[in-house]
């Protein structure tokens, strides 16, 4: 887990030196949370409705089996916890998207392009937005799950710093933080460059946003609940 700067010339101050993260076995959404799914937490009433906009995906025709965008971390939680799930910590995350290799993206050391990736290269691949989930097979982490790169920010558990940076950074799952400003977000969107898709890429925000670039999946732990 973490950037490889032999390998990756693009490592950032906040992508800790590569390190090994012993993790309990999980189950992960195949796909990113789509409307469809998120509409049926809304009719039980047990989610909000997502945001409304120009480049949101609530309510709009056609954009049933886009990744529902336009979430805070709240609503992307009430969300999981609804479907019988949770948030993915980091660590899982950053395993589901590139295995045990340390591959750069989630499907190998390729640069990324809008073959593998919805992602700005043209105003999101020649149309501003997102697009429906698994729309790049080619893209594909190693385990099958779609849309780890690209498409739209995942929210993810845990709270996001910036100091810990070095390979002492603690081996293990969560890094548990009691407090924070801001949450973390892991694998780029439909706005982004190549550079925001790669598997140690991490940001963060305030968890109360709520942008057309934001969205989610969830896990379960192994031998538990339901997955896509």
């Amino acid at each position: 887990m973490g950037c490889h700067p032999e390998a990756d010339k693009n490592c950032e101050l906040d992508e800790p030196v590569d390190r090994t993260v012993i993790l309990p076995s999980f189950w992960m959404d195949r796909t990113e949370v789509t409307v469809a799914e998120y509409a049926r937490c809304v009719k039980a009433k047990a989610c909000k409705a997502p945001r409304k906009g120009s480049y949101c995906n609530w309510n709009k025709k056609g954009r049933a089996r886009h990744p529902v965008n336009c979430v805070t971390w709240t609503q992307a939680y009430d969300y999981c916890q609804w479907a019988g799930k949770r948030l993915p910590t980091e660590a899982e995350w950053e395993k589901a998207a590139r295995g045990c290799d340390g591959r750069i993206y989630p499907w190998g050391d390729e640069s990324a392009t809008c073959k593998q990736a919805v992602m700005e290269d043209g105003d999101g691949c020649g149309r501003k937005g997102t697009r429906p989930v698994c729309s790049r097979p080619s893209g594909n982490s190693p385990y099958g799950l779609c849309d780890m790169g690209g498409n739209v920010w995942e929210w993810i558990a845990e709270w996001y710093t910036v100091e810990k940076t070095d390979v002492a950074w603690p081996f293990k799952n969560p890094v548990e933080e009691p407090s924070g400003k801001y949450k973390i977000l892991r694998g780029g969107c439909w706005a982004n460059d190549k550079s925001s898709l790669r598997t140690a890429a991490r940001y963060g925000l305030p968890p109360h946003y709520d942008l057309n670039g934001l969205g989610f999946r969830c896990v379960v732990d192994s031998g538990a609940g339901q997955f896509q």
